[in-house]
């Protein structure tokens, strides 16, 4: 429930400060930097019932360090690709450079909080592995509340750019 109200509060918060064509790339700009959390399903959907089933073992931590490093830097890469060949990418997708150009810093910005937050999820795993998700849920809470306050904020001041450096900030200090 805490994930679906995070995964929702920019969306009712950015259709409320802004017009529907800023709100129509804003949309955009989700539909690419959410790939990054695509990328990542194939390795943590194998790697929930894998930490469960190695938690008690001496190398799980190896393991998680490991399986944490991987994820994190092909994350990084594809990024790196992303930032150095972003107007030919987008271009070829898109056909429109103006919105390709509109959109950037949105991408740029919600993707690298994308990144830190599938970092961070890593804690999540373990306490997953470990069967005891009652900090996730208080920490989630706090996240939560406090993006909603940053969202805010910065919708404020950067408009409808603001939403990306609340999330960038929010995944940034969370990790």
């Amino acid at each position: 429930m805490i994930w679906i109200a995070q995964t929702n509060l920019d969306k009712f918060l950015v259709f409320n400060f802004v017009n529907l064509e800023d709100y129509g790339r804003y949309s955009v700009a989700m539909v690419v930097s959410g790939g990054f959390i695509m990328l990542s399903q194939p390795l943590t959907q194998y790697l929930h019932p894998y930490f469960t089933s190695i938690y008690n073992e001496e190398f799980f931590q190896s393991k998680y360090e490991k399986y944490s490093l991987l994820l994190t830097t092909f994350l990084y890469f594809v990024f790196l690709i992303l930032l150095l060949c972003y107007s030919s990418i987008m271009q070829f997708w898109l056909r429109d450079m103006i919105l390709v150009e509109s959109i950037k810093e949105l991408v740029i910005f919600f993707s690298l909080g994308n990144i830190l937050m599938l970092n961070s999820s890593f804690l999540y795993l373990m306490q997953y592995a470990k069967g005891d998700l009652s900090f996730h849920i208080k920490v989630s809470l706090i996240v939560l509340i406090s993006y909603g306050i940053f969202l805010y904020i910065s919708l404020k001041l950067f408009g409808i750019n603001g939403p990306g450096y609340a999330w960038l900030l929010i995944n940034f200090i969370y990790l």
